[in-house]
């Protein structure tokens, strides 16, 4: 189990829901996906986030490196 171990993840931000033009919730990707003729993204290439106290300073398809407790 990962509950509580600290973690690092990273890829590209898409940003979902913007406080004040912050991210609160964005979705992390493995690539940065091009177009629809390009690769598509699986379900294991794709992580939800939520920033719980704060909100992120992310734009779209910016790389991101996460470190945290999980």
């Amino acid at each position: 189990m990962l509950n509580g171990k600290n973690i690092e993840i990273s890829g590209f931000a898409f940003p979902l829901k913007l406080v004040k033009g912050n991210a609160k919730d964005l979705i992390l990707m493995s690539v940065v996906p091009s177009c629809c003729f390009g690769d598509k993204l699986k379900v294991n290439d794709l992580i939800y986030i939520t920033a719980p106290n704060n909100t992120l300073n992310v734009k779209e398809n910016q790389y991101l490196i996460r470190s945290d407790v999980l």
